[in-house]
């Protein structure tokens, strides 16, 4: 049985998260000119948010971008800045986390279909079921319980086709990067996703989730990564396709198992 992540380990993982979400931030500055530093560590790192429950768009005070020379002084000198009051958000944040068993079902996430969650419908894409993934199977991996991705994907196609009626899925996450998570899709899917690139992230685990555990705790590999390059080694990539193929999929993943190939 996989031990759920204790409160230390958690604030050791924020610390680390809002020190590489600094470091991240003020490499960041020369590719945003009309944004402050504040603002940058606001709506391009999940530090607000996914790690002390603050909304992401409304500044903090606590958060205000101080003086620095480089990126390693800014690093150390916002924890410095900031630490108390991170601490604080975080410690009280802990136990509805990211990571923690049942998360997704407090009323600050409300997911509809177990680890995925289905919007109402949006103007600007008639037809279009948006879909978002987070993790409950917490604190293991959405990929190794049998049969609960292939679950939720049923559930999702069924209950969003009758409460709105909708024609095509659709969803840009970085997990569109990883042939795990492809799997549940048709070809339609692989063909229909946009190019590889190194876009510059919002504030949300649509981006961010590749630096997070099961356990809701930092991965060392891709964390190394984006304080090594500057970049997220995953794409948050779009991608689409019809229900009717969607249900194709899911109907032979059904009869042949989900060990089957997709590809």
């Amino acid at each position: 049985m996989v031990a759920v992540k204790t409160l230390q380990e958690h604030l050791n993982f924020v610390e680390a998260t809002a020190r590489l979400s600094f470091h991240f931030s003020w490499h960041l500055q020369s590719q945003l000119p009309d944004e402050t530093l504040s603002d940058i560590i606001r709506k391009h790192t999940m530090l607000y948010y996914h790690l002390l429950n603050l909304p992401a768009d409304q500044p903090r005070p606590e958060l205000v971008a101080v003086p620095a020379a480089g990126a390693e002084e800014f690093e150390q000198a916002m924890w410095s800045f900031c630490k108390d009051f991170i601490v604080e958000k975080a410690t009280a944040f802990y136990p509805d986390s990211i990571g923690m068993p049942g998360y997704i079902n407090k009323p600050r996430y409300q997911w509809n279909c177990g680890s995925l969650k289905y919007d109402p419908p949006h103007l600007e894409l008639p037809g279009y079921c948006v879909f978002h993934i987070a993790n409950g199977t917490a604190p293991l991996s959405i990929f190794d319980v049998p049969g609960h991705l292939l679950e939720c994907f049923e559930k999702l196609i069924r209950d969003s086709e009758k409460e709105y009626g909708y024609t095509t899925l659709y969803t840009m996450t970085w997990l569109n990067d990883r042939k795990d998570f492809l799997f549940y899709f048709p070809e339609e899917w692989r063909e229909n996703l946009t190019p590889w690139e190194k876009r510059i992230p919002g504030w949300s685990i649509g981006d961010w989730g590749q630096l997070l555990t099961a356990r809701g705790l930092l991965n060392p590999k891709t964390a190394a990564f984006v304080r090594e390059n500057g970049y997220l080694k995953y794409c948050s990539r779009k991608s689409y396709c019809s229900y009717e193929n969607m249900k194709l999929h899911l109907r032979f993943l059904r009869e042949h198992g989900e060990s089957s190939s997709a590809d």
